[in-house]
């Protein structure tokens, strides 16, 4: 039973790439964690990573380069 289920997520995560070629190639770890935050839902996984490149291209700042400092001096108001 543990292997076919394994293999049926191998399965969604080589769907999932083939279905979103226009996105940075996302490791097989990272499209799991997608694929279990929304309960192995093909379709809602797909919408999610979508989300998430868009939300990453259209800000960045959420993303890296985060100076704890200025966070802190920005809370001290």
């Amino acid at each position: 039973m543990l292997i076919l289920a394994g293999r049926e997520k191998e399965m969604n995560t080589n769907d999932l790439q083939t279905s979103l070629p226009y996105h940075p190639t996302a490791l097989d770890e990272h499209i799991m964690l997608f694929l279990h935050s929304n309960y192995f839902s093909v379709e809602k996984t797909k919408n999610t990573i979508e989300t998430y490149f868009v939300v990453r291209a259209e800000n960045p700042e959420l993303f890296c380069n985060w100076d704890i400092t200025a966070l802190e001096q920005a809370f001290r108001i």
